[in-house]
């Protein structure tokens, strides 16, 4: 019991506990270098931009948070963002870089809000030098472009060290934070002294040691600092089994034990044998109808839990001017049927669409046809079919004045996300880490409810996506190759197999084509339907 007792007092500590002196001092060494090289390498204003947020920070008002940076890095999206038409490939790349950097900013963060409580100006120091750093190079886009690339490929390394010291806040893992902590100074120190170069300097480093090469030792260095603390929660989490393993052993002693006894009582009171098996027999069957009937009340409880959060999260306002997959389906078969003159659709090569349909990984169906409207109405038909064989389908369909909607594509996810909490809430509660309104209002961008999507899936074998190819260009802006990249997105986050189907004009296929030349595992079809005029009887007639 004293090594299960070890365990609870872990768990039970604060966040907050006092960091021992070894990473005191891993902290404080990593903090002195990095003012050391401030004051060499920079000149009096610019180390007075750094320093006067770090002594910001002492003050009970001062702003030691992730905003001291992400203000910065929103103004330089902004103005590359403006600049999007532009035909310069450094600029298209910066902003590309831009933009992976902002999504992974928050990794940062959290090492960060680990820290900022006892060391302020230390996480200000290293908040101060970002915001420095891409406030300098705004103007210089190549090096903005190498800056935000690192910077991404940094965050990428760091793991969750906040949730990490929330569970097992022990020395060694404070100690491993610490170095990460080391880790990401280096990085900004290296990121500074590449600034304060010249162009000749750096015309000649780009021959015999490049950009690349500079930062590859901390890569390496990061990544086993960032395993090491992913070792350790390993490492705490079997002790914490082991301790739970000792403690049903030493149940099961205690049990044996009181088992003994009683059969020493049973073999000394013969007389008392009858009545005391009739009433553990009364009392079994007592304990089993409460035990269902308490979770059958558990189940009840748990539907009414399910749909108070699907409630609550509908109330948030970006749900507000979505519809619902049936009204989505309704319009769209309604539209079909208002029109007078239904073509007749020809299905060719329905042994590669039931092929595609039964293969058991994640694969794109493009739909091409003679005529939009054939299009249109096929994928309507597919997702009727499919939704009467009893599979799992999802789609994001026309709805009525959909045109008087500024769509964005991470609204047609979220129209995903809502059919699927509709028809099933479980995702709200299921699990050690159940589906909150915190995740949905953290949702940077479509990446991240492509994400909160797959996990909304996870429960299931597969399922069909189908997407309407004028909301498709209505949230890019008939922008295809966006669309080539929201399909890759849908791919490769959604972890179960998904068969996703859109109109092929949509999306600029010739990327899709040459995406598939590059990566094996994607599987791409392309499927071409034709009309004819007349309507030959006994078959039903398609239309929009």
């Amino acid at each position: 019991m004293a090594t299960a007792q070890t365990s609870l007092d872990v768990l039970s500590r604060s966040p907050g506990s006092q960091v021992r002196s070894c990473g005191r001092n891993i902290l404080k060494e990593a903090f002195d270098d990095a003012k050391f090289l401030l004051e060499r390498e920079l000149n009096t204003q610019e180390y007075m931009q750094i320093w006067s947020i770090v002594a910001d920070s002492k003050s009970p008002t001062g702003s030691t948070g992730i905003g001291v940076f992400t203000d910065t890095l929103q103004q330089v999206q902004a103005e590359y963002a403006q600049k999007r038409s532009s035909g310069n490939k450094v600029v298209q790349k910066a902003r590309i870089w831009l933009n992976a950097l902002a999504s992974r900013v928050m990794f940062y963060g959290n090492v960060m809000d680990v820290l900022v409580q006892q060391f302020p100006e230390y996480v200000s120091l290293a908040w101060g030098a970002f915001k420095f750093l891409f406030s300098a190079v705004m103007n210089h886009q190549e090096i903005l472009a190498k800056l935000s690339k690192h910077a991404a490929r940094v965050a990428d390394l760091l793991p969750q060290q906040k949730m990490a010291l929330v569970l097992y806040p022990t020395a060694e893992m404070q100690e491993a934070v610490a170095w990460v902590y080391a880790s990401i100074m280096k990085f900004l120190r290296l990121a500074i002294c590449f600034y304060k170069e010249g162009r000749f300097t750096h015309s000649i480093k780009s021959v015999f040691h490049p950009w690349a090469l500079r930062f590859q030792d901390l890569y390496d260095e990061l990544y086993d600092r960032s395993t090491r603390v992913k070792d350790l929660m390993s490492m705490a989490a079997k002790a914490e089994l082991r301790d739970v393993h000792l403690d049903i052993l030493e149940g099961r002693k205690v049990l044996d034990d009181i088992t003994a006894r009683m059969d020493n009582m049973f073999s000394t009171q013969q007389a008392l044998a009858a009545l005391f098996e009739q009433k553990m027999s009364s009392q079994a069957d007592f304990i089993s109808t409460m035990y269902r009937d308490v979770r059958l009340d558990l189940s009840q409880q748990r539907h009414t839990i399910e749909q108070i959060h699907l409630n609550q999260l509908l109330s948030m306002p970006f749900w507000q001017q979505l519809p619902s997959s049936g009204e989505c389906l309704e319009y769209c078969q309604s539209m079909r049927r208002r029109r007078t003159h239904y073509p007749r659709i020809d299905y060719p090569r329905e042994s590669q669409l039931q092929r595609w349909a039964t293969e058991p990984t994640s694969s794109l169906l493009a739909i091409d046809g003679s005529r939009p409207i054939v299009q249109k109405d096929f994928v309507v038909d597919m997702a009727t079919l499919i939704q009467n064989s009893n599979m799992p389908v999802i789609w994001a369909f026309r709805f009525p004045d959909h045109w008087n909607v500024n769509l964005a594509l991470a609204d047609l996810v979220r129209m995903l996300v809502l059919q699927v909490l509709q028809e099933d809430p479980g995702p709200l509660s299921n699990g050690a880490n159940p589906l909150t309104m915190s995740h949905m209002r953290e949702a940077a961008g479509v990446e991240d409810w492509i994400r909160i999507l797959s996990r909304t899936l996870s429960h299931l074998p597969r399922v069909f996506i189908l997407l309407d190819g004028d909301l498709i260009s209505q949230a890019t802006e008939s922008d295809r190759c966006e669309a080539a990249l929201l399909m890759e997105l849908f791919r490769k986050h959604i972890t179960i197999p998904a068969k996703i189907m859109f109109p092929a004009p949509s999306v600029d296929f010739q990327y899709m084509q040459k995406l598939r030349e590059e990566e094996e595992s994607l599987e791409l079809v392309s499927f071409r339907i034709m009309h004819r005029r007349g309507l030959p009887s006994g078959r039903r007639r398609i239309g929009r």
